[in-house]
């Protein structure tokens, strides 16, 4: 804002738009609001120092971090992101995980590379990737020719030795070198192999044709009909070769699971089992896991999780986060009025006002009664969101009084402290209340909260795409997890909404061999009473033949006689197929049969928007979504809270996919209402 805007009508429009207490939570993992040091601060001791240990260890560490919703421990984890990042340290974020059982330690091998690789396309050699095998080649140099500036031969003379007398051999060392090879031949303007994408690729655990994999000098024997694709021993290996670098450097490779109390049980048992492995196998990393405690009690009561993997390996040790006392809630309080009021501080009216209360607009008598126990003493344990909700609450109020009475005359004529403040109920301006609790606005006061976060969630991963990465797995775990939140809808809604769905089956592979489908769908055509069946496919980033052997299956599929009646392939706008002449050619053959075959591009919007619909289910589950009464005070939003909210205003419809998977036709007015709400 430039000094020719700064008036007092613009501060009354700020004050009028704009609470800083309304952003209550960490939706970003590097954005930091109002950060302050002292909150949690022995606990983000403890974190680095365990990244600096493991570092120094041929052991990996496995720390959890619990605390009830709303004690901080998204915001100590954004922290502890921003001082590892600052300080070189890999650090991988992942939130909200959808695949199946069977796809997770490949959706978190490609959400791992996706994030290191950050930018690839515009900078590949400011990478993290690209960094931390360059870690391994700084260190031959170091030890072999400490005294000389080698040329790219000699580095990678030197890279070798290393690994020889290390006595660490295999393919992935060498694709990591042909990747660094190709980024260090670019970046010094020599001609470059063109080797980096397919290596970034097959580290994904993507498939690679077999004239590709022969350019990487991969090892054709294990191949298959489909090409080179890493195995689940593979892909751990690749998270080993990436620790072992980054400990070239003394540094630790961070990998932290957020509000892993979201997991379905099914995902829990296989998430844990990989976790536990990776810490058996990787020597250098770090996996901070956070969520609420009474979640993970339940997980080793019902033996989700084994107790010996549980204490001994993932929770070896435990960050437990307590509340914060007057002085840090205040401290907090002080740190978002400073931020807000910044612009304004040339006004001498706003200045006056600060200076008669430094708390302005919330007055003091109004942080003391929130800070202060009944017998004036300070209080020792609350929550920081809470201490942010109740100081939103105070500012809506008291701005509402204010502006009532007009901010000149309130400037002039009025010290502005809470005993001084009218009841904001005399005021003839109507004020909108359905955010908050009341009996008539109940409904509604729940979908604003639903809704607010749904947006935040999809801002989030827009903004960080990587973080949710092109991956069948995962986006196929997510669609059938939607699915079946339609199929077990409370009756009045099955019955309203979704009749037509029949259900949904899974597609197992049966003696190793890939199946058409993910799954498929079965509904009723209400005009024919016919039952329909629709296989469905999520295609990812695959290899020529891959996707051509996809083609092939759904084709043969189709003239079966037990066949689907209607096939559907699901894109990700981000990773077209990959298709060669013959692969073109069965592709065109299928779309020309658009009676029984369709494809669903998703946008990455769209995507980002399926996720945040599961993305909020799972805040719910794990007690961490709330409304806020006019007085401040939470009230939590019980997962079927959340799912009574999508069905009763259809935000199941808002997608186009889901539209057509449960029957029902989509409305473009609708999905924009919807999409927009």
């Amino acid at each position: 804002m430039n000094s020719r805007e700064i008036s007092l009508d613009s501060f009354a429009d700020h004050l009028r738009m704009e609470n800083p207490f309304d952003d209550n939570r960490v939706t970003q993992i590097d954005l930091l609001v109002g950060d302050i040091p002292q909150i949690n601060n022995a606990a983000f001791e403890q974190l680095k120092l365990h990244a600096q240990k493991t570092s120094r260890s041929e052991k990996a560490r496995g720390v959890v971090v619990s605390g009830s919703p709303g004690i901080g421990k998204s915001h100590l984890l954004a922290r502890f992101g921003q001082w590892a990042r600052a300080e070189k340290y890999p650090f991988i974020y992942l939130l909200n995980l959808q695949a199946g059982p069977n796809d997770i330690l490949r959706t978190i091998l490609r959400a791992t590379i996706s994030i290191l690789t950050r930018d690839f396309a515009r900078a590949p050699h400011r990478s993290r990737l690209y960094k931390i095998v360059s870690m391994a080649v700084k260190s031959a140099i170091t030890q072999y020719s400490p005294n000389e500036i080698p040329n790219l031969t000699q580095c990678k003379r030197l890279y070798y030795r290393l690994l020889k007398d290390r006595n660490l051999r295999g393919e992935i060392y060498d694709v990591l070198w042909l990747l660094f090879e190709d980024i260090q031949s670019r970046q010094f303007k020599k001609p470059a192999t063109g080797l980096a994408p397919l290596a970034l690729k097959w580290l994904s655990g993507d498939c690679l044709d077999h004239d590709d994999a022969v350019k990487l000098g991969l090892n054709l024997a294990t191949a298959t009909d489909e090409g080179s694709v890493l195995s689940l021993e593979e892909m751990k290996d690749v998270l080993r070769v990436l620790c072992q670098f980054t400990t070239y450097r003394d540094r630790s490779f961070v990998l932290c699971f957020d509000q892993v109390d979201t997991l379905s049980e099914d995902q829990v048992q296989t998430w844990s089992a990989t976790v536990h492995a990776l810490l058996d196998l990787c020597p250098g990393l770090l996996i901070v896991t956070s969520g609420v405690d009474e979640t993970f009690l339940r997980w080793t009561s019902r033996d989700l999780v084994s107790k010996a993997s549980w204490d001994d390996r993932i929770r070896q040790f435990p960050v437990l986060l307590s509340g914060i006392d007057a002085n840090a809630a205040q401290q907090l309080i002080h740190s978002r009025l400073e931020n807000f009021f910044k612009p304004f501080s040339s006004l001498p009216e706003v200045a006056a006002l600060r200076v008669k209360d430094g708390t302005f607009p919330l007055g003091h008598a109004a942080v003391d009664a929130m800070l202060k126990e009944s017998d004036g003493t300070p209080r020792t344990d609350m929550r920081p969101r809470d201490v942010i909700s109740r100081s939103g609450a105070i500012w809506d109020k008291q701005v509402r009084t204010i502006l009532s009475l007009g901010l000149d005359q309130w400037a002039t004529t009025t010290t502005p402290t809470s005993s001084t403040l009218v009841d904001d109920s005399s005021s003839d301006e109507e004020v909108d209340d359905s955010r908050f609790l009341n009996p008539e606005g109940e409904h509604r006061s729940t979908d604003i909260v639903i809704n607010q976060k749904i947006r935040e969630h999809v801002q989030a991963r827009l903004q960080r795409p990587e973080e949710l990465p092109v991956d069948s797995g995962n986006l196929g775990g997510l669609l059938t997890t939607l699915l079946s939140a339609c199929e077990n809808a409370p009756f009045v809604y099955r019955q309203s909404l979704y009749r037509q769905l029949i259900g949904f089956t899974p597609c197992d592979q049966k003696n190793g061999a890939r199946t058409a489908f993910d799954f498929v769908v079965e509904h009723l055509d209400e005009s024919t009473g016919a039952r329909l069946r629709i296989g469905v496919t999520a295609a990812s980033s695959i290899s020529g033949n891959g996707a051509t052997n996809m083609l092939k299956r759904i084709a043969s599929n189709l003239k079966e006689a037990d066949a689907v009646d209607f096939a559907i392939l699901v894109l990700d706008e981000r990773a077209p197929l990959n298709l060669a002449a013959a692969g073109t050619e069965r592709y065109q053959e299928l779309l020309a049969r658009n009676d029984r075959f369709a494809v669903e591009t998703l946008t990455f919007r769209q995507y980002a928007s399926l996720d945040a619909l599961q993305s909020v289910i799972g805040l719910a589950r794990a007690g961490d979504l709330a409304k806020v009464s006019r007085d401040g005070a939470e009230q939590q939003i019980p997962e079927d809270d959340v799912y009574e909210s999508y069905h009763r205003l259809e935000r199941y419809f808002a997608s186009p996919l889901l539209c057509r998977l449960i029957g029902r036709p989509l409305e473009s007015a609708q999905a924009k209402t919807l999409e927009n709400a």
